[in-house]
């Protein structure tokens, strides 16, 4: 297959930018990269197309993905009322497996074609899901939710049963050797005993896998977090849990001291930025810039759906915008642009994937707006504050064509 368009290509550190030119597709990898003019005859694209990696989300909820728009309500209150209702309803394995099939294609619409997902409470549920993302080529590290105290009855997994659990979903889906792998994911420390976030912790030193959870979302929870372990401060039960490696994703991590950010920068931990999801449960503004400076790797990520949006450019305006908020300098579109794809795969240690070089994996969208947006002084910044969902025309992923505007 061949792409042709405008490349969104790396341009030195954390930054990228666009040259016109063409991609060849073998199987699920990129033979051949181009630059330098746009392919006359190619299968997709042309000369008014962006051609970018696809995006990649660390951090979103495969069952809140129908549960949209309950505003005004605080965290714990909104999970009560409207989140743990939809995940009970993946009880259900036939259920869940529809529902999760919709989201994977609702993301592949928006162009994202790596995620980092919680699954429900449920075992077979998780699997069918990882199952999925397998069938229908979505990059995807995806954890069964792991709760074993403080939560409604309905979602409560027994320590033993959470670990035998999860073990058996690192073995069927192991890190490390295909597009989908399984994660380990205790929910946060409210729901998690600390017999359940050591095991964690062991399972994700054996298998070197991700661990995705919460950290610092709201005041009240950490003041809650530390009762429930008696901890000094909120990282440290998942410190002395095992839980802070380098393949660790910090969900939030929004209210933490100065000390708590130097030891997760230490152990290479992650956050996962949700900038639309802080504003919209009023949670309160994660300082990206302050974050980096102290060597706390940042990804970004939608929280789907606390976070409102589904379009991962839409939520890397959002991390712009929050930037200038706390009176930090924003990012450059160019390092929004990287963020959401390069800079995400990177920190998550997916390769070959994020970017479009010879041998990456062939995970690409392309968009092409209804004005000469490539003509302009600043063409990835008119992308990125005027995108329009419409201009989204094709998503590749694994080297197939998962999604194409009727």
């Amino acid at each position: 297959m061949i792409i042709s368009g405008q490349l969104l290509l790396p341009s030195g550190e954390r930054t990228v930018n666009i040259q016109p030119g063409w991609l060849r597709l073998e199987e699920d990898r990129i033979a051949e990269v181009h630059p330098g003019e746009i392919h006359s005859r190619p299968d997709l694209g042309g000369e008014d197309f962006l051609v970018s990696p696809g995006f990649i989300d660390t951090h979103l909820h495969l069952p809140q993905i129908d549960s949209f728009g309950a505003f005004g309500e605080r965290l714990l209150d909104w999970l009560n009322g409207t989140i743990f209702p939809a995940e009970i309803a993946w009880s259900d394995p036939d259920h869940a497996q529809l529902r999760a099939r919709s989201a994977m294609e609702q993301l592949f619409a928006c162009g994202t074609t790596g995620i980092v997902a919680f699954a429900s409470n449920h075992f077979e549920s998780t699997r069918r899901s990882l199952e999925t993302a397998r069938e229908l080529g979505m990059r995807a590290s995806i954890g069964q939710t792991l709760c074993d105290m403080e939560i409604t009855p309905e979602l409560l997994v027994p320590t033993a049963d959470s670990l035998r659990q999860a073990r058996e979903l690192l073995e069927g889906f192991p890190p490390g050797t295909d597009r989908v792998t399984a994660s380990v994911a205790p929910r946060f420390a409210l729901t998690c005993t600390g017999e359940l976030l050591s095991g964690c912790g062991d399972l994700a030193r054996e298998f070197g896998a991700i661990v995705q959870t919460h950290l610092a979302e709201m005041e009240p929870e950490c003041e809650r977090a530390c009762e429930l372990h008696d901890a000094s401060d909120y990282t440290s039960i998942y410190e002395r849990a095992g839980l802070l490696t380098s393949r660790s994703l910090f969900g939030h991590s929004i209210h933490l001291s100065p000390d708590e950010r130097s030891r997760l920068a230490a152990a290479g931990s992650k956050a996962a930025h949700c900038p639309t999801s802080n504003t919209f449960l009023r949670s309160g503004v994660m300082n990206r810039a302050q974050w980096l400076r102290d060597g706390y790797g940042v990804t970004l990520a939608t929280d789907q759906c606390a976070g409102y949006e589904k379009s991962m450019i839409r939520v890397a305006r959002s991390m712009l915008e929050v930037t200038m908020f706390v009176g930090e300098k924003p990012p450059s579109e160019f390092e929004a642009w990287w963020q959401i794809t390069a800079g995400n795969a990177q920190e998550l240690g997916w390769a070959d994937n994020g970017v479009l070089r010879e041998g990456a994996e062939a995970d690409i969208v392309l968009i092409k707006p209804e004005h000469p947006w490539h003509k302009l002084r600043r063409p990835l910044s008119d992308l990125l504050w005027t995108f329009d969902d419409r201009w989204l025309k094709a998503t590749i992923a694994n080297g197939k064509l998962v999604y194409r505007q009727a």
